[in-house]
Protein backbone atom coordinates (compact mmCIF):
# COMPACT_ATOMS: atom_id res chain seq x y z
CA UNK A 1 0.00 0.00 0.00
CA UNK A 2 0.98 3.27 -0.98
CA UNK A 3 2.46 5.30 2.20
CA UNK A 4 0.40 9.18 1.88
CA UNK A 5 1.93 12.47 1.90
CA UNK A 6 0.94 14.52 4.27
CA UNK A 7 -0.96 17.66 3.01
CA UNK A 8 -3.39 21.04 3.54
CA UNK A 9 -6.56 22.18 2.74
CA UNK A 10 -7.59 26.01 2.35
CA UNK A 11 -11.21 26.26 3.21
CA UNK A 12 -12.48 29.78 2.36
CA UNK A 13 -16.22 30.78 3.67
CA UNK A 14 -18.30 32.72 2.08
CA UNK A 15 -21.51 34.46 3.58
CA UNK A 16 -24.25 36.67 1.39
CA UNK A 17 -27.37 37.66 1.94
CA UNK A 18 -30.07 37.23 -0.93
CA UNK A 19 -33.12 39.63 -1.97
CA UNK A 20 -34.52 36.48 -3.95
CA UNK A 21 -35.95 33.49 -2.03
CA UNK A 22 -34.98 30.54 -3.38
CA UNK A 23 -35.82 27.19 -3.58
CA UNK A 24 -35.57 25.37 -0.13
CA UNK A 25 -36.60 22.63 2.00
CA UNK A 26 -39.87 22.22 3.55
CA UNK A 27 -40.89 20.70 7.11
CA UNK A 28 -42.74 17.47 6.77
CA UNK A 29 -45.09 16.74 9.64
CA UNK A 30 -45.69 12.94 10.41
CA UNK A 31 -49.15 11.91 11.98
CA UNK A 32 -47.85 12.52 15.29
CA UNK A 33 -47.86 16.18 15.35
CA UNK A 34 -45.29 18.98 14.86
CA UNK A 35 -43.45 17.80 18.30
CA UNK A 36 -39.95 18.08 17.47
CA UNK A 37 -39.08 14.02 16.50
CA UNK A 38 -35.79 12.73 16.49
CA UNK A 39 -35.12 11.39 12.94
CA UNK A 40 -32.47 8.84 13.34
CA UNK A 41 -33.08 6.83 9.25
CA UNK A 42 -34.68 6.84 6.31
CA UNK A 43 -35.00 4.29 3.46
CA UNK A 44 -36.36 3.90 -0.03
CA UNK A 45 -37.16 1.75 -3.16
CA UNK A 46 -40.37 1.30 -5.39
CA UNK A 47 -42.21 4.54 -4.48
CA UNK A 48 -41.80 4.23 -1.01
CA UNK A 49 -39.90 6.51 1.25
CA UNK A 50 -39.19 4.61 5.23
CA UNK A 51 -38.93 6.92 8.10
CA UNK A 52 -37.70 5.99 11.51
CA UNK A 53 -37.30 7.50 14.64
CA UNK A 54 -38.62 8.20 18.42
CA UNK A 55 -40.62 10.68 19.68
CA UNK A 56 -40.27 11.02 23.94
CA UNK A 57 -38.98 7.68 23.80
CA UNK A 58 -41.32 5.76 22.00
CA UNK A 59 -40.45 4.68 18.53
CA UNK A 60 -42.20 5.57 15.18
CA UNK A 61 -41.67 4.29 11.92
CA UNK A 62 -43.77 5.63 8.80
CA UNK A 63 -43.76 5.07 5.26
CA UNK A 64 -45.51 7.06 2.15
CA UNK A 65 -45.63 5.85 -1.51
CA UNK A 66 -46.94 9.46 -2.49
CA UNK A 67 -44.06 11.77 -2.43
CA UNK A 68 -44.80 12.53 1.54
CA UNK A 69 -48.01 13.93 0.69
CA UNK A 70 -49.35 10.93 3.28
CA UNK A 71 -48.17 8.86 5.96
CA UNK A 72 -49.03 5.62 7.73
CA UNK A 73 -47.72 4.00 10.77
CA UNK A 74 -46.45 0.54 10.42
CA UNK A 75 -45.14 0.78 13.82
CA UNK A 76 -45.76 -2.30 16.01
CA UNK A 77 -45.47 -2.92 19.77
CA UNK A 78 -42.72 -5.33 18.79
CA UNK A 79 -40.80 -2.37 18.23
CA UNK A 80 -37.76 -0.97 20.73
CA UNK A 81 -36.03 2.41 19.01
CA UNK A 82 -35.54 1.98 15.53
CA UNK A 83 -31.68 2.67 14.71
CA UNK A 84 -31.62 1.68 11.02
CA UNK A 85 -33.87 1.06 8.29
CA UNK A 86 -32.98 -0.48 4.82
CA UNK A 87 -35.44 -1.79 1.79
CA UNK A 88 -34.94 -3.26 -1.39
CA UNK A 89 -37.54 -4.45 -3.46
CA UNK A 90 -41.09 -4.38 -1.06
CA UNK A 91 -38.95 -5.81 1.01
CA UNK A 92 -37.97 -3.44 4.59
CA UNK A 93 -36.12 -3.88 7.48
CA UNK A 94 -35.60 -2.26 10.77
CA UNK A 95 -32.55 -2.57 13.14
CA UNK A 96 -33.32 -1.75 16.47
CA UNK A 97 -31.18 -2.03 20.06
CA UNK A 98 -32.54 -5.71 20.59
CA UNK A 99 -32.93 -7.45 17.26
CA UNK A 100 -33.61 -6.82 13.64
CA UNK A 101 -37.09 -7.17 12.09
CA UNK A 102 -38.30 -8.00 8.30
CA UNK A 103 -41.18 -7.23 6.13
CA UNK A 104 -42.65 -8.84 2.94
CA UNK A 105 -45.39 -6.24 2.41
CA UNK A 106 -43.90 -2.85 2.61
CA UNK A 107 -44.31 -3.19 6.42
CA UNK A 108 -47.94 -4.10 6.93
CA UNK A 109 -46.30 -7.05 8.28
CA UNK A 110 -43.11 -7.77 10.18
CA UNK A 111 -41.14 -11.19 10.92
CA UNK A 112 -38.33 -11.34 13.31
CA UNK A 113 -34.98 -12.26 11.97
CA UNK A 114 -32.60 -11.31 14.50
CA UNK A 115 -29.13 -12.71 14.36
CA UNK A 116 -28.59 -15.04 17.31
CA UNK A 117 -27.55 -13.21 20.35
CA UNK A 118 -23.58 -13.77 21.50
CA UNK A 119 -22.90 -14.63 24.93
CA UNK A 120 -23.22 -11.39 27.01
CA UNK A 121 -24.39 -8.00 25.23
CA UNK A 122 -24.84 -5.92 22.05
CA UNK A 123 -26.74 -3.20 19.65
CA UNK A 124 -27.58 -3.74 16.40
CA UNK A 125 -26.22 -0.44 14.55
CA UNK A 126 -26.21 -0.71 11.09
CA UNK A 127 -27.80 -2.67 8.23
CA UNK A 128 -27.33 -3.23 4.15
CA UNK A 129 -29.30 -5.02 1.97
CA UNK A 130 -28.44 -6.57 -1.60
CA UNK A 131 -31.04 -9.42 -2.96
CA UNK A 132 -31.03 -11.67 -0.23
CA UNK A 133 -27.99 -11.14 1.11
CA UNK A 134 -27.92 -9.15 4.27
CA UNK A 135 -25.19 -7.98 6.77
CA UNK A 136 -25.25 -6.37 9.85
CA UNK A 137 -22.60 -4.69 12.06
CA UNK A 138 -23.02 -4.22 15.77
CA UNK A 139 -22.01 -1.61 18.71
CA UNK A 140 -20.37 -2.28 21.35
CA UNK A 141 -21.56 -5.94 22.97
CA UNK A 142 -19.77 -8.15 25.91
CA UNK A 143 -17.96 -10.95 23.71
CA UNK A 144 -20.38 -9.97 20.79
CA UNK A 145 -19.54 -10.91 17.49
CA UNK A 146 -19.61 -7.84 16.08
CA UNK A 147 -20.43 -8.52 12.25
CA UNK A 148 -23.40 -11.00 11.03
CA UNK A 149 -24.02 -12.08 6.95
CA UNK A 150 -27.26 -13.90 5.75
CA UNK A 151 -27.28 -15.36 2.28
CA UNK A 152 -30.97 -16.04 2.47
CA UNK A 153 -33.01 -13.09 3.91
CA UNK A 154 -32.45 -13.88 7.64
CA UNK A 155 -33.35 -17.21 7.59
CA UNK A 156 -30.19 -18.19 8.76
CA UNK A 157 -27.38 -16.07 9.52
CA UNK A 158 -23.39 -16.51 9.84
CA UNK A 159 -20.74 -14.69 12.26
CA UNK A 160 -17.73 -13.00 10.40
CA UNK A 161 -16.65 -10.49 12.99
CA UNK A 162 -12.75 -13.15 13.44
CA UNK A 163 -10.14 -10.70 13.33
CA UNK A 164 -11.91 -8.01 12.69
CA UNK A 165 -11.15 -6.26 16.03
CA UNK A 166 -7.46 -7.35 15.39
CA UNK A 167 -7.15 -5.76 12.40
CA UNK A 168 -7.80 -1.93 14.18
CA UNK A 169 -6.67 -2.88 17.33
CA UNK A 170 -9.60 -3.36 19.07
CA UNK A 171 -10.57 -6.25 20.95
CA UNK A 172 -13.65 -8.17 20.56
CA UNK A 173 -15.78 -6.60 22.81
CA UNK A 174 -15.81 -3.08 21.94
CA UNK A 175 -16.28 -3.37 18.15
CA UNK A 176 -18.44 -0.50 17.09
CA UNK A 177 -19.72 -0.98 12.90
CA UNK A 178 -21.86 2.53 12.43
CA UNK A 179 -21.51 2.01 8.50
CA UNK A 180 -21.41 -0.89 5.87
CA UNK A 181 -20.84 -1.03 2.02
CA UNK A 182 -21.10 -3.92 -0.09
CA UNK A 183 -20.29 -3.56 -4.20
CA UNK A 184 -20.97 -7.03 -4.53
CA UNK A 185 -18.20 -8.74 -3.67
CA UNK A 186 -16.36 -6.58 -0.93
CA UNK A 187 -18.06 -5.59 2.02
CA UNK A 188 -16.47 -2.30 3.46
CA UNK A 189 -17.55 -1.46 7.40
CA UNK A 190 -16.79 1.79 8.80
CA UNK A 191 -16.01 1.90 12.82
CA UNK A 192 -14.37 4.07 15.21
CA UNK A 193 -12.00 4.41 13.56
CA UNK A 194 -11.11 3.06 10.51
CA UNK A 195 -12.23 0.99 7.64
CA UNK A 196 -12.00 -2.14 6.77
CA UNK A 197 -12.68 -4.51 3.94
CA UNK A 198 -13.68 -8.59 3.39
CA UNK A 199 -13.43 -9.92 0.19
CA UNK A 200 -15.53 -12.45 0.80
CA UNK A 201 -18.12 -12.08 3.72
CA UNK A 202 -20.42 -14.24 2.88
CA UNK A 203 -18.09 -17.06 3.60
CA UNK A 204 -16.60 -15.68 6.42
CA UNK A 205 -13.63 -14.66 4.68
CA UNK A 206 -10.92 -12.02 7.18
CA UNK A 207 -10.94 -8.56 7.33
CA UNK A 208 -8.21 -6.23 6.14
CA UNK A 209 -7.54 -2.28 7.09
CA UNK A 210 -8.26 -0.42 3.34
CA UNK A 211 -6.23 2.64 4.25
CA UNK A 212 -3.83 4.25 6.04
CA UNK A 213 -5.74 7.35 5.42
CA UNK A 214 -8.75 6.53 7.03
CA UNK A 215 -7.35 4.66 10.29
CA UNK A 216 -7.97 7.32 12.56
CA UNK A 217 -10.94 8.51 11.89
CA UNK A 218 -14.84 7.92 13.00
CA UNK A 219 -16.72 6.69 10.40
CA UNK A 220 -20.52 7.28 9.66
CA UNK A 221 -21.16 6.59 6.13
CA UNK A 222 -20.35 5.37 2.41
CA UNK A 223 -21.65 6.13 -0.89
CA UNK A 224 -20.49 4.13 -3.85
CA UNK A 225 -20.46 5.60 -7.43
CA UNK A 226 -19.28 3.44 -10.31
CA UNK A 227 -16.13 2.62 -8.77
CA UNK A 228 -15.61 5.56 -6.49
CA UNK A 229 -15.87 4.88 -2.73
CA UNK A 230 -16.74 8.06 -0.88
CA UNK A 231 -16.89 7.89 3.05
CA UNK A 232 -18.55 10.21 5.63
CA UNK A 233 -16.14 10.98 8.64
CA UNK A 234 -15.86 12.95 11.85
CA UNK A 235 -13.36 15.18 10.13
CA UNK A 236 -15.12 15.78 6.44
CA UNK A 237 -15.92 13.91 3.53
CA UNK A 238 -12.78 12.11 2.05
CA UNK A 239 -12.94 10.70 -1.76
CA UNK A 240 -10.04 8.73 -3.61
CA UNK A 241 -7.32 10.24 -4.85
CA UNK A 242 -4.48 9.03 -7.41
CA UNK A 243 -2.13 7.00 -4.79
CA UNK A 244 -3.38 3.19 -4.45
CA UNK A 245 -6.37 2.70 -1.40
CA UNK A 246 -5.26 6.57 -0.74
CA UNK A 247 -7.85 8.71 0.57
CA UNK A 248 -8.04 12.68 1.08
CA UNK A 249 -10.61 15.13 2.12
CA UNK A 250 -12.74 16.19 -1.48
CA UNK A 251 -15.77 18.32 0.43
CA UNK A 252 -16.79 19.82 3.51
CA UNK A 253 -14.44 19.16 7.01
CA UNK A 254 -17.31 19.52 8.79
CA UNK A 255 -19.08 15.37 10.68
CA UNK A 256 -20.52 14.07 7.67
CA UNK A 257 -23.44 11.81 9.16
CA UNK A 258 -24.99 10.94 6.34
CA UNK A 259 -24.52 10.54 2.49
CA UNK A 260 -26.67 10.17 -0.90
CA UNK A 261 -26.73 10.20 -4.76
CA UNK A 262 -28.76 11.10 -7.47
CA UNK A 263 -26.76 10.31 -10.68
CA UNK A 264 -23.16 11.48 -10.27
CA UNK A 265 -24.60 14.54 -8.20
CA UNK A 266 -23.89 14.26 -3.85
CA UNK A 267 -25.70 14.73 -1.33
CA UNK A 268 -23.75 15.19 2.32
CA UNK A 269 -25.68 15.40 5.51
CA UNK A 270 -22.99 17.58 7.54
CA UNK A 271 -23.54 19.00 11.73
CA UNK A 272 -21.63 22.43 12.52
CA UNK A 273 -25.25 23.86 11.35
CA UNK A 274 -24.19 23.93 8.02
CA UNK A 275 -26.89 21.02 7.12
CA UNK A 276 -26.43 19.67 3.37
CA UNK A 277 -24.02 20.15 0.62
CA UNK A 278 -24.62 18.85 -2.86
CA UNK A 279 -22.41 18.86 -5.94
CA UNK A 280 -23.16 19.67 -8.69
CA UNK A 281 -21.79 16.68 -11.07
CA UNK A 282 -18.84 16.31 -8.62
CA UNK A 283 -17.64 19.82 -10.11
CA UNK A 284 -18.39 21.95 -7.32
CA UNK A 285 -19.98 21.92 -3.76
CA UNK A 286 -22.79 23.97 -3.21
CA UNK A 287 -24.69 24.56 0.27
CA UNK A 288 -27.78 23.33 0.34
CA UNK A 289 -29.25 24.26 3.55
CA UNK A 290 -32.13 26.69 2.09
CA UNK A 291 -35.24 26.66 4.16
CA UNK A 292 -33.89 24.25 7.63
CA UNK A 293 -34.96 25.68 10.77
CA UNK A 294 -32.40 25.94 13.26
CA UNK A 295 -33.05 23.09 15.21
CA UNK A 296 -32.74 21.01 12.40
CA UNK A 297 -29.39 22.39 11.55
CA UNK A 298 -28.42 21.57 15.55
CA UNK A 299 -29.23 18.64 14.90
CA UNK A 300 -27.17 17.74 12.09
CA UNK A 301 -27.90 16.08 8.72
CA UNK A 302 -28.48 12.08 10.65
CA UNK A 303 -30.06 10.48 7.50
CA UNK A 304 -30.78 11.53 3.88
CA UNK A 305 -32.24 9.15 0.85
CA UNK A 306 -33.35 10.16 -2.71
CA UNK A 307 -36.55 9.21 -3.48
CA UNK A 308 -38.09 9.86 -6.93
CA UNK A 309 -37.78 13.52 -7.44
CA UNK A 310 -37.29 14.45 -3.93
CA UNK A 311 -34.54 14.61 -1.49
CA UNK A 312 -35.37 13.23 2.08
CA UNK A 313 -33.59 15.03 5.32
CA UNK A 314 -34.25 13.34 9.03
CA UNK A 315 -32.31 15.51 11.99
CA UNK A 316 -32.24 14.48 15.61
CA UNK A 317 -34.53 16.75 17.54
CA UNK A 318 -35.01 18.50 14.36
CA UNK A 319 -37.85 16.42 12.49
CA UNK A 320 -38.54 15.03 9.01
CA UNK A 321 -37.68 17.68 5.75
CA UNK A 322 -38.18 17.52 2.11
CA UNK A 323 -36.78 19.30 -0.50
CA UNK A 324 -36.77 18.69 -5.10
CA UNK A 325 -33.26 17.68 -6.26
CA UNK A 326 -34.02 19.46 -9.25
CA UNK A 327 -34.58 23.02 -8.15
CA UNK A 328 -31.48 24.19 -10.17
CA UNK A 329 -32.50 27.82 -9.88
CA UNK A 330 -30.73 27.67 -6.85
CA UNK A 331 -27.80 25.67 -7.87
CA UNK A 332 -27.27 28.25 -11.01
CA UNK A 333 -27.81 31.20 -8.38
CA UNK A 334 -24.86 29.54 -5.90
CA UNK A 335 -22.83 28.77 -9.48
CA UNK A 336 -22.98 32.74 -10.23
CA UNK A 337 -21.81 33.93 -6.77
CA UNK A 338 -19.49 31.10 -6.71
CA UNK A 339 -15.98 32.93 -5.84
CA UNK A 340 -12.91 32.03 -8.41
CA UNK A 341 -9.74 30.05 -7.03
CA UNK A 342 -6.54 30.49 -8.91
CA UNK A 343 -3.42 28.46 -8.73
CA UNK A 344 -1.39 29.40 -6.25
CA UNK A 345 2.29 30.93 -6.98
CA UNK A 346 4.79 30.10 -6.26
CA UNK A 347 4.16 25.95 -6.91
CA UNK A 348 5.95 24.11 -6.27
CA UNK A 349 6.84 26.33 -3.34
CA UNK A 350 9.46 26.58 -0.28
CA UNK A 351 8.09 28.41 2.70
CA UNK A 352 5.53 30.79 1.33
CA UNK A 353 2.70 31.01 -1.38
CA UNK A 354 0.65 33.47 -2.94
CA UNK A 355 -3.28 32.13 -3.21
CA UNK A 356 -5.48 34.62 -5.61
CA UNK A 357 -9.41 34.20 -5.41
CA UNK A 358 -12.13 36.53 -6.64
CA UNK A 359 -15.35 37.38 -5.04
CA UNK A 360 -18.55 37.74 -6.51
CA UNK A 361 -20.04 40.26 -4.14
CA UNK A 362 -18.44 41.54 -0.53
CA UNK A 363 -19.08 39.24 2.04
CA UNK A 364 -17.42 37.53 5.35
CA UNK A 365 -14.58 35.55 4.81
CA UNK A 366 -13.24 32.70 6.62
CA UNK A 367 -9.85 31.52 4.82
CA UNK A 368 -8.41 28.67 6.46
CA UNK A 369 -5.65 25.66 6.41
CA UNK A 370 -6.63 21.91 7.15
CA UNK A 371 -4.35 18.97 7.15
CA UNK A 372 -5.70 16.15 5.47
CA UNK A 373 -7.53 14.12 7.98
CA UNK A 374 -9.93 17.73 8.16
CA UNK A 375 -7.45 19.44 11.37
CA UNK A 376 -7.30 23.08 10.85
CA UNK A 377 -4.00 24.06 11.11
CA UNK A 378 -3.83 27.90 10.25
CA UNK A 379 -6.43 30.69 10.20
CA UNK A 380 -5.63 33.15 7.35
CA UNK A 381 -8.23 35.55 7.07
CA UNK A 382 -11.64 35.87 9.33
CA UNK A 383 -13.87 38.85 8.05
CA UNK A 384 -15.03 41.04 5.71
CA UNK A 385 -14.26 40.90 2.26
CA UNK A 386 -14.48 43.27 -1.00
CA UNK A 387 -15.66 42.18 -4.16
CA UNK A 388 -13.80 41.62 -6.73
CA UNK A 389 -9.48 40.16 -6.40
CA UNK A 390 -8.26 39.35 -2.76
CA UNK A 391 -5.16 37.82 -2.21
CA UNK A 392 -3.57 35.41 0.50
CA UNK A 393 -0.37 34.34 1.79
CA UNK A 394 0.52 30.97 3.31
CA UNK A 395 3.74 30.28 5.41
CA UNK A 396 3.54 26.70 6.24
CA UNK A 397 6.05 27.30 8.88
CA UNK A 398 7.50 23.71 10.69
CA UNK A 399 4.45 21.95 8.52
CA UNK A 400 6.19 18.79 6.63
CA UNK A 401 6.43 19.39 3.14
CA UNK A 402 4.49 17.28 0.74
CA UNK A 403 1.80 17.17 -1.96
CA UNK A 404 -1.31 19.72 -0.55
CA UNK A 405 -4.75 20.62 -2.12
CA UNK A 406 -6.37 23.93 -1.13
CA UNK A 407 -9.94 24.05 -1.30
CA UNK A 408 -12.03 27.39 -1.53
CA UNK A 409 -15.66 26.77 0.19
CA UNK A 410 -18.80 29.30 0.42
CA UNK A 411 -22.17 29.27 0.88
CA UNK A 412 -22.89 28.87 -2.63
CA UNK A 413 -20.13 25.78 -3.00
CA UNK A 414 -16.24 24.71 -3.45
CA UNK A 415 -13.54 24.52 -5.43
CA UNK A 416 -9.81 22.50 -5.27
CA UNK A 417 -6.55 23.01 -6.60
CA UNK A 418 -3.28 21.14 -5.74
CA UNK A 419 0.13 22.39 -4.29
CA UNK A 420 3.47 20.99 -3.87
CA UNK A 421 6.02 22.27 -0.59
CA UNK A 422 9.10 21.13 -1.60
CA UNK A 423 11.73 20.39 1.18
CA UNK A 424 13.94 23.53 2.55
Amino acid sequence: MKKFLAGFIVVLTFGFWATNAPAQWKRIFLPVGPTPYNITSLASSGGYIYVGGTLSGTPLIYRSNDDGVNWKSITTPLFNNPVALAASGNNVYAVFNDGVKSSSNNGDGWTDISPPLPIGSYSDRSILVSGTDIFIGTVGGNGGAGMYASKNNGSTWDTIGSGYGDTIGLSRENYNIFALYYDGSKLFAGSDPGVNVNSDPLNRGGWSLLSNDLKSLNINAFLGIGSQLFVGTSNGLFGPNDSVNGFSLVGTADPVYSLAANGQDIFAGVGAMDGVFRTNGQKNWLSWKQGLSEGALQGGGFALTISGNNAYLGAVGGGLWQRAINDFDAVQQANINQPDLSQNYPNPFNTATTIHYSLAQEGRVSLSVYNMIGERVALLKDGLEPAGDNVATFVSGALPSGLYCYRLLTASGGTTSRIMQIER
